[in-house]
């Protein structure tokens, strides 16, 4: 469903932001949140949602597609959106999370703090590491579906997201958020972006192969949405 050239319309639409961890979702939460004012709930562990989902027009979290409780709403259609990164580029993001962030379950396990990148890509194909693996496709695919056919995954972001972007086109989403709510809302701050950690590239093209042959699908989801943004 293409709503791009149309005009959001809360008595026959909701919308979803389906928010896969490190692709700049938390910047892309604030400007919602200003866009959709006190109407837009972003969930998480600590908000108290039930008591808010109600009198939501668009809520948005880590929730695969389909998973976010305004899902339960009925009698109205969704509009979709999400923002896809580079695989590698995501990798190294959630790498320097789990680095900076000891309170993380990861840091918690031994061994992990101080690791080298290519260190930690080895612990997460090695611990099978949910964060890891085609983390991007399974969002887009949710918990009933597969992503092991490349033509089903593409037809399923290609019918049921109307907005999409890769992390580095993000302005261009915002200005069509813009556009389809009626707003004017400035480009946010980028948030949550982690500048402290610098790494040694000398196991390089080890730690991409490691990362490319895990991420098959996302590596190609991730080029499929590329070419439909120039198109």
């Amino acid at each position: 469903m293409n709503m791009t050239n149309k005009t959001f319309d809360e008595t026959k639409n909701y919308f979803v932001f389906c928010h896969i961890p490190k692709c700049g979702g938390t910047t892309m939460h604030k400007f919602l949140a200003e866009v959709m004012q006190s109407r837009y709930l972003y969930i998480t562990a600590n908000v108290d949602w039930q008591s808010q989902i109600a009198g939501a027009i668009g809520s948005g979290g880590h929730q695969i597609n389909n998973a976010n409780p305004i899902f339960e709403r009925e009698g109205l259609e969704p509009v979709r959106m999400i923002i896809l990164r580079e695989p590698l580029e995501r990798f190294l993001s959630f790498y320097k999370h789990v680095q900076d962030n000891p309170r993380h379950y990861l840091a918690g396990r031994p061994g992990v703090l101080g690791m080298s990148p290519l260190q930690f890509a080895h612990h997460c194909v090695e611990t099978d590491v949910t964060e890891f693996k085609n983390l991007q496709a399974r969002y887009v695919v949710g918990s009933e579906r597969s992503y092991s056919d490349f033509s089903e995954l593409t037809r399923i972001f290609d019918d049921e997201f109307s907005f999409f972007a890769p992390l580095k086109n993000i302005n261009n989403l915002f200005d069509k958020i813009n556009n389809f709510f009626g707003t004017d809302v400035s480009y946010p701050r980028k948030e949550n972006v982690s500048t402290k950690r610098a790494f040694d590239s000398s196991d390089w093209q080890e730690m991409a192969e490691i990362v490319y042959a895990a991420n098959a699908a996302d590596v190609r989801l991730y080029s499929h949405c590329l070419e439909r943004c120039i198109l």
